[in-house]
């Protein structure tokens, strides 16, 4: 009777659906940065960490894109803190194709044998990005990243700018051709009154955006010398000095616009705090960039801030023979071509004396428009005449030069 009943029945469906839960990421234990951190899961309504098991820069790539930012490398954990609650994510492996993490391979949520000490971290770039208002941070807006930008179709109503991106700076120039008449502005917000003041109202022609500076020397009196910092997604921090030597001073200083270098003690400068992004650095000395060099990988060290590096460049002129006194002398107003020149005896033109400091000269005054002088107590001295005779005589056809 029950199976009568039963083939009676119209049939019974009962359909089964996965409904993926909610995942998100985020880079935590940077402070206000969120462009690094520590790399936290939010799964199941619970927030945990990644173990650094195979998770290499193509994975830290796919994370920064997922998190709208660009690059991507691996660093040590430890140096934002220690986490707690569960390791949702082990042997992650990406192609670098992938638009999240969660499409990357791995063995499945919380599979892990991992304990926090092993937690994964990731270090993002931070883009510049300036948005130039025809109003008062208000109207239409314009918006350029890094590079440089023509916008000659904007006109004399752009008032307010606002730069953003840690040590970002923004260029804007009045010509369509060249920069002509520039204006800089660092991060933040210029609004109408600043803008007006520095330029009034002028047709704006170009936009240079350039980031900020990724080495630094700090606690130096004179910009030559000081204690090494790098910024890694806009938080600065310090070297450890194993293994640290001349070779990778030379590339800090060529970095910086300098000719040379070497690692003095840091008790000259003081000792840093937060974050030690480098250790065991092995520059060959002809790398461009400080993060183009060996280093036992962002964040990963066993140093304490006692170990932090300290460099003293060398200029130009100090690099030249180590000379005492050195001088530059400029076609344009301390621009344009220059030649340089160490003690003794050159053939150039005018007739004049110049203490240490830069002095632009008057187009009247011919060429050279412009000199400088470096060398506590050095003085340059212009003549025409004879080799050696600073009077100003000589005739037509006369040697000229410049002497100390």
């Amino acid at each position: 009777a029950f199976q009568q009943r039963l083939g009676s029945m119209v049939p019974l469906y009962l359909a089964i659906s996965h409904i993926a839960p909610h995942v998100e990421f985020r880079l935590a234990g940077a402070g206000s940065s969120s462009s690094l951190g520590r790399l936290e899961v939010r799964y199941l309504g619970q927030w945990g960490t990644v173990c650094g098991n195979s998770f290499d820069d193509v994975a830290a790539a796919v994370v920064c894109r997922q998190l709208g930012l660009s690059g991507g490398v691996v660093a040590q954990a430890s140096s934002f803190g220690f986490a707690s609650g569960p390791i949702w994510l082990d042997q992650v492996t990406c192609l670098g194709e992938e638009t999240s993490l969660e499409q990357c391979g791995h063995p499945g949520w919380g599979m892990s044998e991992c304990d926090h000490s092993s937690d994964v971290a990731v270090i993002c770039d931070e883009p510049c990005e300036v948005s130039l208002y025809e109003g008062c941070l208000a109207g239409a807006e314009h918006v350029f990243i890094q590079g440089v930008d023509s916008v000659e179709d904007l006109g004399p109503d752009a008032h307010s700018i606002v730069v953003r991106g840690r040590g970002c700076t923004a260029t804007l120039w009045e010509f369509g051709v060249g920069k002509g008449d520039s204006r800089t502005f660092d991060e933040g917000e210029h609004n109408c009154s600043i803008f007006a003041s520095l330029w009034g109202e002028t047709h704006v022609s170009g936009v240079e955006v350039l980031p900020g500076p990724t080495v630094r020397l700090v606690d130096g009196d004179d910009g030559l010398s000081g204690r090494l910092e790098v910024s890694l997604g806009g938080v600065w921090g310090t070297v450890c000095d194993d293994n640290f030597g001349d070779a990778d001073a030379l590339v800090v200083c060529r970095q910086l616009g300098f000719e040379g270098g070497s690692i003095v003690d840091i008790s000259a400068y003081g000792e840093g705090s937060g974050m030690i992004w480098m250790d065991e650095v092995a520059c060959e000395g002809s790398e461009a960039d400080l993060h183009e060099c060996p280093s036992a990988g962002w964040g990963v060290h066993d140093c304490s801030h006692s170990q932090d590096v300290a460099i003293e460049c060398i200029s130009e002129w100090q690099a030249l023979g180590n000379a005492s006194c050195y001088v530059t002398l400029f076609s344009g107003c301390l621009a344009g071509s220059s030649q340089g020149f160490v003690e003794g005896l050159y053939e150039i033109s005018e007739k004049a004396a110049f203490p240490e400091g830069d002095h632009v000269l008057s187009e009247a005054a011919g060429s050279p428009k412009a000199i400088v002088v470096q060398g506590a107590g050095c003085v340059a001295t212009f003549y025409a005449g004879s080799s050696g005779d600073d009077t100003g005589g000589g005739g037509e056809g006369s040697e000229a030069g410049v002497s100390w």
